[in-house]
């Protein structure tokens, strides 16, 4: 078992992982309720923005590996605020378009709750952990969280 912080390299996989993890999940069904047919692209793709929201602000985007195969990610936000770049904005107007405005509406009043509930004081966000459900060993989210940078 490695702890391994991703790279752009690793999305794929990491996406794979969070897509499994958050297929079901009751904010992923409603956010992208009128997807229809394109659910699972829908999910993809915004778990890609969500990745890319880290990736491109140099943000921890942690994994587990059991030998070659990511078993758990963890998403993380540092407490310095990073601005968008042109290049995060183009990926996030591109997921908009595809998801369509009540999507987004939707996606958008329930960030409103998460960040209503963040701390005053500098801290360390916990953005998402997922774990490939085949794998159901409950102190990997321990693991991850005890050997990072954090």
């Amino acid at each position: 078992m490695k702890v391994d912080e991703l790279r752009g390299p690793h999305k794929a996989e990491a996406l794979d992982v969070l897509c499994e993890t958050f297929h079901d999940y009751p904010v992923m069904r409603y956010g992208l309720s009128d997807a229809g047919d394109a659910y699972d692209d829908h999910l993809r793709a915004m778990m890609d923005c969500f990745c890319e929201n880290r990736l491109c602000r140099d943000q921890p985007l942690y994994g587990i590996r059991d030998t070659q195969q990511i078993l758990a990610v963890a998403a993380v936000s540092l407490p310095d605020r990073i601005p968008q770049s042109p290049e995060l904005k183009k990926i996030q107007a591109r997921l908009s378009r595809l998801l369509g405005k009540a999507a987004v509406n939707r996606l958008a009043k329930y960030d409103d709750l998460v960040f209503a509930g963040e701390p005053d004081r500098s801290h360390h966000y916990l953005g998402c952990s997922a774990l490939e459900k085949t794998f159901k060993v409950v102190d990997w989210g321990v693991h991850l969280l005890s050997t990072s940078s954090i």
